[in-house]
C-alpha cells in the first residue's frame, strides 16, 4: 500500500487488486494534545464509494489499543449493517453503525420480532441500546415492539428518551418516533401523517 501511495496508485485499488478484495478499510491516526485519534472509512473496491464512516476515537497515547478495538468493533458493525439485506436500506445506519455487539443483539431482536415473539424481541433491542447507547435506532424498535406487548408505560420511557437523541436518527426512524409519540398522546391525525411520510420513505 505505501509502495502505491508512493507511486501515486490509488491505494485502495492497489489493495483490491493485490488481494481480490471488493471492500477495502482505510484509516489515518492523528496526535491531538496527547491523544490519539483514529479514523477509518470502509471503501468499496471497485467504484471507490464510502460505504461506511465510524466516527472516529481517540485514546491516550499510552492506551492505543484500546482506541483500535473499539474503532475494529464499529467497523465490524458497519460491515454487518451493509451485508444484511433488511437493514443494507435503513436511512443513516450504514454512515453511522453501531458496534458489532450491538448489532448481533439488534440481529437477535429482529428474528425475534418475525417470530412475533414480542418479548425476547424487545428485550434483545433494549440490550442492543444497552450496548451501544449511540444506537438510537434500537430504542425505536424497543418501544414499538414494547406496545405489541401491551406494555405502554415502558414504551413511553423510550418515547421521551429518544426526544433528545432524535438527531442521531434517520428521517425514517424520527417519523416512527413521531408515530409512537402521537400514538401515545391518542393524537390519531398526527399518527396518521406520521405513518404516510414512514411509509413513503420506507
Amino acid at each position: 500500500v505505501q509502495a502505491a501511495a508512493s507511486d501515486g496508485r490509488d491505494p485502495v485499488a492497489a489493495v483490491s487488486a493485490a488481494t481480490g478484495a471488493g471492500t477495502v478499510v482505510r484509516g489515518a491516526f492523528y496526535e491531538v494534545g496527547g491523544r490519539l485519534q483514529f479514523r477509518a472509512e470502509v471503501v468499496d473496491a471497485r467504484s471507490g464509494v464510502i460505504l461506511s464512516a465510524p466516527d472516529p476515537v481517540s485514546a491516550h497515547r499510552d492506551s492505543s489499543q484500546v482506541a483500535i478495538g473499539r474503532l475494529r468493533d464499529r467497523i465490524g458493525g458497519s460491515l454487518a449493517v451493509a451485508t444484511d439485506s433488511r437493514l443494507a436500506e435503513v436511512p443513516g445506519l450504514a454512515e453511522h453503525p453501531p458496534t458489532f455487539d450491538a448489532y448481533q443483539a439488534f440481529d437477535r431482536g429482529l428474528e425475534h420480532y418475525l417470530q412475533q415473539d414480542y418479548g425476547e424481541a424487545a428485550a434483545d433491542f433494549l440490550q442492543a441500546w444497552d450496548r451501544d447507547t449511540t444506537f438510537a435506532t434500537a430504542l425505536v424498535y424497543a418501544a414499538s415492539t414494547l406496545l405489541n406487548t401491551g406494555r405502554p408505560e415502558t414504551a413511553d420511557s423510550l418515547v421521551t428518551l429518544l426526544a433528545g437523541k432524535r438527531d442521531a436518527l434517520s428521517a425514517l426512524d424520527n417519523y416512527r418516533w413521531e408515530h409512537l409519540r402521537a400514538y401515545l398522546d391518542g393524537d390519531g391525525e398526527r399518527e396518521l401523517r406520521a405513518l404516510r411520510r414512514a411509509f413513503e420513505l420506507g
